[in-house]
């Protein structure tokens, strides 16, 4: 639930600190979650290797409630389709 927290705030930074500070990020998931958010370019979510955050990010980039549904995990669903 923490990660899914860290994950969901990264919504609430303002994109253009947000682009600056992708590269400074360890995870490499949520890193490619931050290029391919700060770019809008689904293409990038690609490179996430966790499913889950794989289709999140191709929910919320593509801008698709639906995909949420993809989401194995409950809780991490329900914040998807909290961000429609």
């Amino acid at each position: 639930m923490k990660n899914l927290l860290i994950l969901v705030t990264a919504f609430l930074v303002p994109l253009g600190a947000y682009a600056s500070s992708c590269g400074a990020i360890q995870n490499k998931d949520r890193r490619n979650f931050c290029y391919a958010n700060t770019k809008g370019n689904p293409g990038l979510c690609g490179a996430i290797n966790n499913r889950d955050y794989r289709n999140y990010c191709y929910a919320v980039i593509k801008g698709q409630k639906g995909l949420c549904g993809a989401i194995q995990n409950r809780d991490f669903r329900s914040e998807c389709y909290a961000n429609f």
